[in-house]
C-alpha cells in the first residue's frame, strides 16, 4: 500500500443511488481490492466527530468518485430544505474536502443525471461543475462504462487492474528504493518519484514565456512511480529490435551513437517497446503521462527549468547551444538534472507521453486543470488524435524546453529530434 490507506473514495447519497453505488463498489473491488476503497460512513466510530472523520478519510484518498443521480442536487431533508445547503451534509463535506485539497474528483452520472451547473451548487462546490463527468449507465451498458472508468483509474493511480480480485498495489523494488536498476534484457536505471503534490503548469507572473495551454498553474497529487533517468538510447532500442524481431522502419537511426537518444520513433513504436519490456521484467512499463513527466522534470516547487528559473545554455542541448544534433544522454549531468536526478529533461530530444492532446494541432482538447477522467490517458484512441510531447530538443529555443511547455503531434510522426523515456510500476 501507499502512505494513504485508501486510494478510491466513493461519495453517494443513499436515497439517490445506493444500489448502483453498490454495483460500482463491487466492480472496483474485483479490480483493485477491497482494502483500497472507502465507501460507507457506517464505519465511523461512535462518539467521533463525523466531519473530522470524513475529512481525514478524504485526505488519505487519491481520487474521489462522486456518484450523482437525478435527486442528488435537490434532495430535501426532513425539514424540507435542500440537503446540499447544509454544511453538515455528508456528501457536501466529502466533496468539499477533496476540492480543497485538489484531490481529483470524478463525477459519475447515473440514471440519466446531468452535470450540475455552477449556479446550482453551494459556492464551496462550484468547481465540481467543471470536472469532467463520466456516465455510468444501467445494463446492458453498465460493464462497458465501468471498464472505461477502471482503465482511467488504473492509469491515474499508477496501478494495474486484474479481474481476479487480487490485492493491487504499485510494485516497489525490494532493494534500493530510490533507484530501480534493470539488467536484463537491457540495462536501464529508473528513479523513484515519491507520492505527493507538485505545481503543474505555469504562472505568467513568474514566467513571461508562458503559453496559454499551460494555464492555470495548479497543484496535482500523484502516486509514487519510477521514471527512466535518461531517454531511451540507441543501444537500448536496438536490443528491443534485435531480441523481439520488431520491424523498426528507420533502422539507419540505430547505426552508431549507441549512448545517444534513439530518434525517429513513432508513438506506437514507443508503446511496443514498453510492452516488450513489461513482458521481459517483473515491472509494468509505459510512457509517462504529462503529469508524471512534468513532476519528474521540475520537482515540487514549480521551477521553470529542471535546475532553476533561469535558462542556461551550458546545462542543456538546445538551439542556443549550437550543437545542432543529439548529444550523449547525461552529457549535462549533474548540473542540468532535475531535483530528482533525471537527466536531459530540457532539450536534446522531444519525448513522447501517453497523454492525449486532441485533434486540433493548435489548441489542446485536454486542458488544465489536469484531471483523471479516463480519456486523457486513453491508449486505444485512433491515429487521428495527437499525443503530447514534452522537453523540447536540440533544434528549439529556450522557451520550448521549459518544464511546463506542451506540444502535440500525430502519433505516427517520426522526427529526427523525437525520442521517449519510460515509467515503471
Amino acid at each position: 500500500m501507499t502512505n494513504r490507506e485508501k486510494l478510491i473514495f466513493i461519495s453517494y447519497r443513499r436515497d439517490d443511488s445506493a444500489d448502483i453505488a453498490g454495483r460500482i463498489y463491487d466492480r472496483l473491488v474485483q479490480k483493485f481490492g477491497r482494502e483500497v476503497i472507502f465507501k460507507d460512513v457506517d464505519t465511523i466510530p461512535f462518539g467521533v466527530d463525523f466531519r473530522k472523520h470524513l475529512n481525514d478519510a478524504v485526505e488519505k484518498c487519491s481520487v474521489l468518485l462522486a456518484v450523482i443521480g437525478r435527486q442528488w442536487l435537490n434532495m430535501p431533508n426532513e425539514a424540507g430544505k435542500r440537503r446540499l445547503d447544509n454544511p453538515a451534509d455528508f456528501v457536501r463535506i466529502e466533496i468539499e474536502a477533496a476540492l480543497e485539497r485538489n484531490i481529483p474528483v470524478v463525477p459519475l452520472l447515473v440514471r440519466g443525471a446531468s452535470m450540475p451547473k455552477p449556479g446550482d451548487l453551494p459556492s464551496c462546490l462550484e468547481n465540481l461543475a467543471y470536472r469532467n463527468g463520466l456516465p455510468v449507465r444501467s445494463d446492458p451498458d453498465f460493464h462497458r462504462d465501468m471498464d472505461r472508468l477502471i482503465a482511467g483509474l488504473a492509469a491515474a493511480l499508477g496501478v494495474r487492474a486484474f479481474a481476479s480480485g487480487r490485492k493491487i498495489t504499485p510494485a516497489t523494488p525490494k532493494k534500493n528504493p530510490d533507484i530501480l536498476k534493470i539488467t536484463t534484457p537491457l540495462e536501464m536505471e529508473l528513479i523513484r518519484i515519491p507520492a505527493g503534490e507538485f505545481l503543474m503548469g505555469s504562472d505568467p507572473a513568474k514566467d513571461k514565456k508562458t503559453f496559454d495551454d499551460e494555464l492555470p498553474q495548479h497543484r496535482l497529487r500523484l502516486l509514487e512511480y519510477y521514471i527512466a533517468k535518461y531517454p531511451v538510447t540507441v543501444v537500448q532500442f536496438s536490443a528491443f529490435v534485435e531480441q523481439s524481431g520488431y520491424q523498426f522502419k528507420v533502422k539507419d537511426n540505430l547505426k552508431g551513437k549507441p549512448n545517444h537518444p534513439v530518434v525517429g520513433v513513432s508513438w506506437l513504436e514507443a508503446i511496443a517497446f514498453c510492452e516488450w519490456l513489461s513482458q521481459k521484467t517483473p515491472h509494468t512499463f509505459s510512457l509517462p503521462s504529462e503529469a508524471e513527466w512534468e513532476k519528474a522534470a521540475r520537482g515540487t516547487d514549480g521551477r521553470i527549468y529542471p535546475w532553476e528559473n533561469r535558462f542556461d545554455k551550458n546545462r542543456c542541448n538546445t538551439e542556443e547551444s549550437g550543437i545542432e544534433t543529439t548529444t550523449p544522454v547525461g552529457k549535462y549531468s549533474p548540473m542540468g538534472d532535475s531535483p530528482f536526478g533525471c537527466a536531459d529533461m530540457a532539450g536534446n530530444v522531444w519525448e513522447w507521453t501517453r497523454s492525449l492532446w486532441g485533434k486540433d494541432s493548435e489548441t489542446p482538447e485536454f486542458k488544465y486543470p489536469y484531471d483523471f477522467d479516463g480519456e486523457r490517458e486513453n491508449l486505444e484512441v485512433g491515429d487521428g488524435v495527437a499525443r503530447v510531447l514534452r522537453g523540447g530538443s536540440f533544434v528549439v529555443s529556450a522557451r520550448l524546453v521549459r518544464c511546463a511547455c506542451r506540444y502535440g503531434i500525430d502519433p505516427d510522426y517520426r522526427l529526427d529530434d523525437l525520442g521517449f523515456r519510460v515509467v515503471a510500476s
